[in-house]
């Protein structure tokens, strides 16, 4: 059982495709396990459709009159009518309720990962632009300011 830590992610998604850094999400670890356990319950009910056999063997005893015998048996269930088809078909159908339940998971978290990764780009663009238009010019500004304070006395 492994740690459970935060997503690791940059904005630079150019390295990894998105759906290999959402492989490395909780969700979709804990819908992978998930599939995994149904993948196990069709096993079992694919090993349960077959009958189980049952040998006997034992030894009685009577009191009056003082007696003993002893016994075997053999005890095979037949399924005539039912042959637990039903078991099997739903543990294939959870199977596969998994499997698009993982899809989904990888396909919401990828998602995510893509909207985060454009809006990361965008307010990074929107920095550069800041520090290029208006950054350029804070020294300017503060210069004007400690003039004016300088002569006039005044605020900004």
């Amino acid at each position: 059982m492994g740690k459970l830590a935060p997503l690791e992610f940059s904005a630079d998604v150019t390295n990894k495709p998105l759906l290999d850094l959402a492989a490395d999400s909780p969700a979709v670890q804990a819908a992978a396990k998930d599939r995994d356990a149904a993948e196990a319950s069709v096993t079992q009910a694919r090993r349960e459709r077959w009958p189980g056999v049952s040998f006997l063997l034992g030894r009685t005893w009577t009191n009056n009159p003082f007696g003993a015998t002893d016994f075997f048996g053999l005890s095979v269930e037949l399924p005539i009518f039912d042959t637990r088809l039903g078991p099997l078909a739903r543990a294939e159908s959870e199977a596969r309720a998994s499997l698009l339940r993982k899809e989904l998971a990888t396909a919401e978290t990828a998602s995510g990962l893509d909207s985060l990764a454009k809006i990361i780009a965008s307010r990074q663009a929107a920095l550069r632009r800041f520090e290029d238009d208006a950054a350029a010019r804070l020294p300017a500004l503060k210069q004007m300011a400690e003039d004016n304070y300088r002569l006039r006395g005044g605020a900004i």
